[in-house]
């Protein structure tokens, strides 16, 4: 059951990078959306083949890391994206 948790939480943060990128709101920093979805992405590549490896040798040490990549994935989208609209308030756009 944690692994379908951690696949939609996985999917909503690959997702919310293709936002970031494409411009769910407007854009005034794009080398850093692009640096953080890249980031982003690259976490969940490593989470999920820590992942692969824990299928084969079930050592608890790397599904704690396979969990807290996630997380950390999932985390990291939310702080961009409340982050812009926190900006876009301010600025009354």
């Amino acid at each position: 059951m944690m692994w379908l948790i951690c696949l939609g939480l996985s999917l909503v943060a690959w997702h919310s990078t293709h936002l970031i990128n494409e411009g769910l709101y407007p854009d005034y920093d794009e080398r850093l959306s692009d640096q953080m979805a890249s980031q982003v992405r690259a976490i969940l590549m490593v989470t999920w083949s820590v992942w692969l490896v824990w299928l084969f040798t079930r050592y608890k040490l790397l599904h704690f890391i396979f969990v807290f990549g996630v997380c950390l994935a999932f985390c990291w989208c939310v702080v961009r994206l409340q982050f812009m609209r926190e900006v876009i308030a301010v600025l009354k756009l």
